[in-house]
């Protein structure tokens, strides 16, 4: 409602300057400012829509996950894949990036389109927080829990979460980027959810956070 308002009284104000009780005004009634004015309103308009439309598209992505298409997936595979699609985002190559595996050759029964997501979105996550870190480090860690779960960890030493937010970031359209959705997160423990395992954070501000995926 917040995006649809302002579409709605803009235009009308525009409709004011070309059309009165009598029907539409003539040409020689429509000055520079009204034309001025009319090109501002309507480029409001545009991107008010497109940020609906963004929403709406981020909307549609939470309510239709797709089953997830379950093969066994090589964990080190995966994070290498992971690396390999890193490698192209803008400040990771200034990030010590390091892969500690606890369990040799750990396999996970996953859809790998869908897993690989979620540690693309994390990573993104990371590396956005890493942006004012001194040795900025970003970790991957595998292994076993002592019930026998795999997880892999997402672990960096950057900005963190504050505690008074972390209970809200899995929460559909919670956001506190200025750019974001707030769709990434609650996406992926949906994702999470589906493959009958779960999403967890962790988080020190300034000192560490961690998300962690638990497989059965």
């Amino acid at each position: 409602m917040n995006s649809v308002t302002p579409i709605t009284s803009i235009s009308e104000s525009i409709l004011g300057y070309y059309k009165d009780k009598n029907g539409i005004l003539s040409a020689t009634k429509i000055d520079e400012d009204k034309i001025r004015n009319t090109a501002k309103g309507l480029e409001v308009i545009k991107n008010q829509g497109n940020d609906l439309m963004i929403f709406v598209q981020s909307y549609r992505s939470f309510l239709n996950v797709p089953v997830p298409d379950k093969k066994i997936i090589s964990v080190d595979e995966l994070l290498e894949k992971v690396k390999v699609l890193m490698s192209q985002e803008i400040d990771f190559n200034v990030i010590s990036f390091d892969i500690h595996g606890h369990h040799k050759n750990l396999e996970i029964y996953a859809d790998e389109k869908q897993i690989t997501q979620i540690l693309v979105n994390l990573c993104k996550n990371a590396v956005q927080a890493l942006k004012e870190t001194e040795n900025a480090s970003l970790i991957f860690i595998t292994g076993l829990t002592s019930d026998d779960k795999k997880y892999i960890t997402i672990q960096d030493n950057g900005s963190g979460i504050h505690p008074d937010i972390i209970t809200q970031i899995f929460v559909p359209f919670y956001t506190t980027k200025k750019d974001g959705t707030g769709i990434g997160l609650s996406l992926s423990k949906q994702i999470m959810h589906l493959h009958g395992g779960n999403l967890s954070v962790r988080s020190i501000p300034d000192q560490e956070t961690s998300f962690t995926l638990f497989f059965e």
